[in-house]
């Protein structure tokens, strides 16, 4: 499954429909469409399994009988702030002095908070395990509102009656794609849930609304909350911008008003990435890009103080450390297994896990026979302690490999989705591709040529606090 061949299709659908009238209560819905259709065609050609029914049931009462003492606890109060930040429980994955860390609110409190007030509110996801110990006392967690909203919600479809259909649109998606989606429960959804989040925003009166990955249905429903309050969402960038990518390239009809369940701003780290989504951007009355840098970067950089001793350097030789940051074992391909085992005495292997997409037990216990940490350890060390001591880095198509190279870190990707959609990084000699053992086996073995992309971590490149500062308390406008 490559996002090129999704993209192939995504792109004859917009051909074939109207977009600006795939509206439904004067709200364009397209993009629920689009994210569903992605969804659904990335599950056809996915193998990852799911946890039971059962045992997904007994997490999500745990959850929520969990998640009301924590709402009550910091429940929300009226009050003004400068910015709203929206972020996922799954975002707090890095440690920074013995605690867990948010790089994306965390790393924007740190750099602005002293002159910007920011009131933090948190939805839960997969990845956490409400542990006490994780959790501040300043950020609001909302779990426990959102699961009485959702059982409003199911309720209500019982009232509910008629069809909600496009036609033309369903005609086209079975033809090219040869299945069907059903969105009309996702619309339903997101239309209460602004609702929902509406009520909150007013509660804080803020300027703006910052947010991490637009394309989930929360998401959406803040995005077309804040639209109708006239309060501008920022989505801050959370990874490399691939070409193909299913929600962040080739739209081909954007409304000039724009997509209302789309954030009116996209911070991006670098030029490279933000060109990408002005591509697509570019035309429309609402959507504006600017670059605003990698705060998690840049805090790493400037104000972190990492310890100078890691133990786990006690548990590696002097032979070349490789880093593999894995995606899952849909993107794990034969080859790279084969090289493991071959040259298991040539190299020190490590092993990250993604946090969304494990591996499954099967190439966990496989890898662990060769890795110089087990994996479980290694992915639940902070990258950065990892890159201390790390030669060269291998992923599928990871954004990892951004950041390995502002640490001066080579990355060879190895899926075709690297060499399709990232295809600008391959300017520099910080990123190669290999997709065989032999091509794989050079790239480890060459000598890298002076960097054309990156200078590495000490001349990255400033941030321009005032911009932001004044991007904040302008209601609606930055200049870049």
């Amino acid at each position: 499954m490559t996002l090129k061949k999704f993209i192939e299709k995504i792109r004859k659908v917009e051909g074939e429909i109207d977009i600006e009238n795939v509206m439904f209560k004067n709200v364009n819905v397209w993009p629920i469409y689009r994210l569903k259709i992605a969804q659904k065609f990335k599950k056809k050609n996915s193998t990852t399994f799911l946890l039971n029914t059962l045992h997904r049931y007994f997490n999500y009462f745990i959850e929520f009988i969990s998640s009301s003492f924590l709402y009550l606890r910091n429940p929300l109060k009226k009050k003004d702030v400068d910015i709203i930040y929206f972020t996922k429980s799954s975002e707090s994955q890095d440690i920074v002095s013995k605690k867990l860390f948010n790089r994306y609110s965390d790393s924007f409190q740190n750099l602005y908070s002293k002159n910007t007030k920011v009131q933090v509110i948190e939805l839960y996801d997969f990845k956490s395990n409400l542990k006490g110990e994780k959790f501040d006392k300043k950020i609001i967690y909302i779990h426990f509102l959102l699961t009485i909203e959702k059982l409003k919600f199911y309720l209500s479809l019982l009232l509910k009656r008629g069809d909600l259909k496009f036609l033309e649109l369903e005609k086209s998606v079975n033809k090219h794609f040869n299945f069907d989606v059903d969105v009309k429960k996702d619309i339903y959804w997101i239309m209460q849930l602004s609702k929902f989040y509406e009520k909150i925003i007013k509660t804080y009166n803020c300027k703006k609304v910052f947010l991490v990955c637009f394309y989930r249905p929360d998401a959406m429903a803040i995005c077309l909350a804040c639209k109708r309050l006239n309060i501008s969402t920022v989505e801050y960038q959370h990874g490399i911008q691939n070409d193909n990518h299913h929600m962040y390239s080739n739209w081909t009809k954007i409304p000039k008003k724009g997509f209302d369940l789309l954030p009116k701003y996209f911070w991006m780290w670098e030029e490279i990435f933000a060109r990408k989504i002005i591509e697509w951007t570019v035309g429309n009355n609402y959507h504006q890009v600017f670059v605003g840098g990698n705060l998690w970067l840049s805090y790493q950089k400037l104000m972190l103080v990492r310890s100078k001793k890691t133990s786990l350097l006690k548990k590696t030789s002097n032979k070349i450390k490789i880093l593999v940051s894995l995606q899952g074992d849909d993107f794990l391909p034969k080859f790279l297994l084969d090289f493991v085992k071959k040259y298991a005495n040539e190299y020190d292997w490590f092993f990250r896990d993604h946090p969304r997409l494990p591996i499954s037990k099967k190439n966990r216990d496989f890898l662990n026979r060769y890795s110089a940490l087990d994996i479980n350890l290694s992915s639940n060390c902070a990258l950065y302690e990892l890159f201390k001591f790390i030669n060269i880095h291998i992923t599928g198509f990871s954004t990892v490999g951004y950041e390995a190279a502002a640490f001066n870190i080579k990355t060879v990707f190895i899926h075709s989705n690297a060499k399709e959609g990232l295809s600008n990084l391959f300017e520099s000699s910080y990123f190669q591709f290999a997709n065989n053992e032999e091509l794989l086996f050079k790239s480890l073995n060459e000598v890298s040529a002076t960097p054309a992309f990156f200078n590495g971590c000490s001349k990255y490149k400033k941030i321009n606090k005032d911009k932001i500062f004044s991007f904040i308390n302008k209601k609606n406008t930055f200049n870049a």
